[in-house]
């Protein structure tokens, strides 16, 4: 089984919340206009404003929550992929 390479669905793009520092929101409000909730939360259900052709348009400046996202995705293949070496 091949595995995906993170960047290939843009699943963490799309859903949930993006909780922004009071840094992170200044610095991407300059670079374009969105609209986040009270506390610098921004809803990814409509995608993200910054997702551009399937490509993070602020990849160098990303949230640290974008940074950190455990994607449910990669890890369930890989617990599949360590089950199926057993």
């Amino acid at each position: 089984m091949k595995e995906n390479k993170c960047g290939s669905c843009n699943y963490c793009c799309k859903v949930g919340y993006l909780l922004l520092s009071e840094k992170e929101y200044k610095k991407l409000k300059k670079i374009k206009k969105f609209k986040a909730k009270k506390g610098y939360m921004l809803s990814l259900n409509k995608g993200c404003p910054f997702l551009i052709k399937n490509e993070c348009s602020v990849y160098k400046f990303r949230p640290q929550d974008c940074k950190e996202f455990a994607c449910r995705k990669l890890i369930s293949q890989k617990i599949k992929q360590n089950k199926d070496k057993k």
